[in-house]
């Protein structure tokens, strides 16, 4: 997987670097998703329990300048940019 290469880069840059695994595209409940979860956490790099779901709101963002009225994929992210603040010891956002 190539995914071993970027987690092997990214140790190697920084031994302190706090890493966690955030999935993209995921398409929720599916065998194929806890498959790919439970190959992921065998480097031993911690995965995110929350994750970017594979909604057309969130591909066509790039298209309408943001994410429109989808209250899940608000919440997706509100959710990654705590779990991300609170990896760099900042205060998340309410």
């Amino acid at each position: 997987m190539a995914i071993s290469a970027t987690i092997n880069l990214v140790k190697s840059i920084s031994k302190k670097a706090e890493m966690i695994i955030i999935m993209n595209m995921v398409k929720p409940n599916t065998s194929l998703t806890k498959e790919v979860t439970q190959k992921l956490k065998s480097y031993n790099v911690p995965v995110s329990e929350i994750f970017i779901s594979d909604l057309v709101d969130i591909t066509r963002s790039f298209l309408v300048q943001g994410v429109r009225r989808n209250e899940k994929a608000h919440l997706q992210f509100h959710l990654l940019t705590n779990i991300i603040l609170e990896k760099l010891n900042l205060k998340s956002i309410n």
